[in-house]
């Protein structure tokens, strides 16, 4: 399964609602689940990848149009990857315990957020 299939998730998710199937807390904890499995697998993709990757030496007198890769927008592209679906997972949470949800998160649905958190944490913490 690809890190990315979150976002295939929140696609279904959108769709329900647009098609006035109601989500239950099944729902979002599933999809809360699947955010916090694409950042997990995002992190150790990206550690695996660093750790195989022994030259990151950049000589700083090429530009992009050389091909020289920037650093800095790899390491916030790497960050933004992990953080990305951790931040849709407490969106959820936090909408599922406002006033506009007519679904009241469970232990699962907690341990799903607290799952996505753990996991997001794990390379950037």
């Amino acid at each position: 399964a690809d890190a990315g299939e979150y976002q295939i998730a929140l696609e279904l998710l959108q769709r329900m609602k647009e098609e006035e199937v109601e989500p239950n807390v099944v729902t979002y904890s599933a999809v809360i689940g699947a955010c916090a499995t694409a950042s997990a697998k995002a992190a150790t993709r990206i550690q695996d990848d660093d750790d195989d990757d022994d030259t990151y030496l950049v000589d700083s007198s090429w530009d992009d149009e050389n091909g020289n890769e920037n650093t800095d927008n790899d390491d916030y592209d790497k960050n933004n990857e992990i953080q990305k679906p951790l931040q849709k997972a407490l969106q959820l949470l936090s909408y599922m315990k406002s006033s506009q949800s007519n679904v009241t998160p469970n232990i699962v649905t907690y341990n799903a957020a607290i799952r996505a958190c753990a996991e997001g944490q794990d390379l950037i913490g």
